[in-house]
């Protein structure tokens, strides 16, 4: 079973990828981390599943099965969803108790990686947001 230490070895293997990068290699990884996102289907696209405070579309669905979660997105802007693509993979599959306990991870990931340091201050605000709101969905009755 997975487990918010599965979720933060992830994150570490992420973090090591992305700091062998300089500057704009370092984008173009994230974009393309979200070549790996699983797909929101259109009929999710709504304002429930809208990501507050961040300028692009970022929307997120999710579902419970066996206790645990399991999200989809879908972002307009590539580099927000190249993050939202990395929390996908590193929080889906795990219960909301787990996904309260990779919080500390997350905050590590984005200082270690300094990937907010060259973004707008709305692009380096929407990982935050998204975690958020992923923490919200985790949240739920099931």
């Amino acid at each position: 079973m997975k487990s918010s230490s599965n979720a933060c070895e992830f994150l570490k293997e992420k973090e090591r990828e992305l700091n062998f990068l300089d500057g704009e290699e370092k984008y173009t990884a994230i974009m393309d981390f979200g070549d790996e996102i699983p797909v929101i289907e259109n009929h999710l696209i709504t304002e429930q599943n809208k990501v507050p405070g961040c300028v692009s579309g970022v929307y997120i669905s999710h579902e419970f099965i066996d206790g645990r979660i399991y999200f989809k997105g879908r972002s307009d802007s590539v580099i927000v969803k190249g993050y939202l693509s990395l929390l996908i993979q590193a929080l889906s599959g795990l219960t909301s108790k787990d996904i309260e306990n990779t919080e500390q991870c997350i905050e590590t990931f984005v200082e270690k990686t300094n990937i907010s340091k060259s973004l707008t201050p709305s692009r380096a605000n929407a990982l935050g947001n998204i975690f958020k709101m992923m923490k919200e969905k985790a949240n739920e009755k099931q």
